[in-house]
């Protein structure tokens, strides 16, 4: 059985991990060179000279999930 001061160091330790090895993605700060064009229903993005494209997935009274399909480079 663990006491209560060495589970909390454990738990400290967890968190403190998770917070500084938490970087932030390109996306957070608006990417670098990638832009995103609304044609319908559908996004297309573009970074450099690769494409793909999303859809919105709507379910009942929730926020819509999009599913973005892999890079292209046709």
């Amino acid at each position: 059985m663990m006491n209560w001061p060495t589970a909390f160091v454990i738990a400290v330790a967890i968190c403190a991990g998770g917070f500084l090895y938490n970087k932030p993605s390109d996306a957070a700060f608006g990417g670098s060179d990638r832009y995103s064009i609304r044609i319908n229903d559908y996004w297309v993005q573009f970074d450099g000279n690769k494409q793909r494209m999303c859809l919105p997935k709507f379910q009942s009274d929730s926020f819509p999930i999009i599913k973005c399909y892999p890079w292209k480079t046709d």
